[in-house]
């Protein structure tokens, strides 16, 4: 029960945190696709760590 639990909360909050960004990308479009590409970048940066490591 508990390791369903703990998925279910992960999921829930996905889900709330992109209604969340919608509801604000619909309010200012532009600051929206500026926020996207800086999270493009900070993951391409992870993924690049993450191989320096292996």
């Amino acid at each position: 029960m508990g390791k369903v639990s703990v998925a279910w909360n992960i999921c829930f909050r996905l889900y709330c945190n992109s209604i969340i960004c919608v509801l604000l990308s619909e309010e200012n479009d532009d600051d929206g696709r500026k926020k996207e590409k800086i999270g493009e970048k900070q993951q391409q940066q992870q993924q690049q760590q993450q191989r320096e490591r292996e």
